[in-house]
């Protein structure tokens, strides 16, 4: 996922998923103390194989790690997929914009005629829960955003406003301004 940056939301919900995957990542680390290990070595015990549980808490698989690499494991999960789902998106308001929209635009520059000049586009997002790329397709140029933000995410009315800075890089046929 090259060129993917983080992006700015207008809301609290990255906050929250991080702790919902913190509490997470402890309650699931609990039931498998409780519950999982003893199956575990009950299982491993009547097949001959006692010390292997043992030595997966040994070397950090069951005990106290096992919540860091939980949270871990969770919050890339989160971060990656599950956020997509239509459950968790009523949830934080972030919407899943990842796909090739197109569209129009209007230059402030004037062509020949004195009327702004006008031209067709793509737009390409890749997008996480916490970093996105946006790429613009011109017919002569291609921009690629270095900062991004989104607006509207509290808001939750579905109406939502992509800003981000770019850098463009033109070819021979782009349009030229004399100054």
């Amino acid at each position: 996922m090259a060129g993917m940056k983080r992006y700015s939301i207008d809301s609290d919900a990255r906050e929250k998923a991080i702790k919902c995957c913190v509490v997470s990542s402890l309650c699931l680390s609990l039931l498998i103390d409780w519950l999982v290990i003893p199956a575990a070595e009950t299982l491993f015990l009547s097949i001959g194989l006692g010390s292997a549980v043992s030595r997966l808490a040994s070397i950090g698989l069951f005990g106290q790690i096992a919540p860091f690499a939980l949270f871990g494991s969770l919050w890339w999960l989160y971060d990656n997929h599950i956020w997509r789902f239509d459950p968790f998106v009523r949830l934080h308001g972030v919407p899943n914009l990842n796909g090739t929209w197109s569209g129009s635009g209007c230059s402030d520059f004037k062509g020949l005629s004195g009327d702004p000049v006008e031209y067709e586009m793509a737009l390409e997002i890749t997008q996480t829960f916490t970093k996105m790329s946006c790429v613009s397709h011109f017919d002569s140029s291609e921009s690629e955003a270095n900062m991004i933000g989104l607006v509207g995410c509290k808001d939750g009315d579905g109406r939502y406003c992509l800003e981000f800075s770019y850098g463009n890089v033109a070819g021979e046929s782009s349009i030229k301004v004399d100054t």
